[in-house]
């Protein structure tokens, strides 16, 4: 009874936060947080802590996030899900990006990328090629930065991911358009923005346009 409470109680916290009603979200998960505790449920707690990084997220408290998506790695380590372990490690190289600490984000996503190979997961490693890809946009090193688009999209594409590779287009476009390359950077936006248009992604077409333009 009390196992199932909790994870109802997650799960309505994963709820109010996709609606953005953070305040509930954050009652959700203290109560589910308890009660998990209580019964000792690490697989409870490790997801409960991932939701309080993503309330953090929502909340822009980027060192919050950091710190609950640490103790979901570790919680999860310890219940053995390796996907979600990735997932958690993901959240604090987007918390440390946004922070400025891109040398610490670069090591945690070229881990995640190592152990991702080594140890296939549901994980999806294009999140890492392309954060590692705006990583090396911000220090200025284009060349390698859309190699790492390029691995992205080669693993969305697998995957079929649609959207993943309608960003990764974009990026790729974005970079040839800097590099002086604008027929090149014409047909990679253009991909982006055919693939956004047929996902009814209405936002992302319209910022493509706008670059088409």
């Amino acid at each position: 009874m009390v196992v199932g409470q909790a994870e109802i109680l997650n799960q309505l916290g994963l709820l109010n936060i996709l609606r953005e009603d953070y305040k509930s979200a954050e009652e959700n998960l203290q109560k589910a947080k308890e009660l998990h505790k209580k019964i000792s449920s690490v697989s409870g707690q490790a997801f409960n802590a991932e939701l309080f990084s993503y309330l953090a997220v929502g909340r822009k408290d980027d060192k919050s996030s950091l710190r609950y998506a640490r103790k979901a790695e570790k919680l999860y380590a310890e219940a053995g899900n390796d996907t979600a372990l990735l997932e958690s490690r993901y959240l604090q190289a987007e918390a440390l990006f946004r922070l400025g600490e891109d040398i610490k984000a670069e090591k945690i996503l070229r881990l995640i990328i190592e152990d991702a190979k080594k140890h296939p997961t549901s994980f999806h490693i294009a999140n890492a090629y392309s954060l590692l890809g705006l990583i090396f946009v911000r220090r200025g090193d284009l060349l390698r930065a859309k190699g790492l688009f390029q691995q992205s999209l080669e693993q969305e594409q697998k995957n079929e991911r649609w959207i993943g590779q309608a960003c990764d287009y974009a990026n790729i476009g974005l970079l040839e358009w800097r590099g002086g390359k604008p027929e090149q950077a014409r047909t990679h936006l253009q991909a982006a923005h055919d693939l956004a248009v047929s996902l009814g992604d209405d936002s992302l077409a319209k910022d493509i346009q706008t670059y088409l333009d």
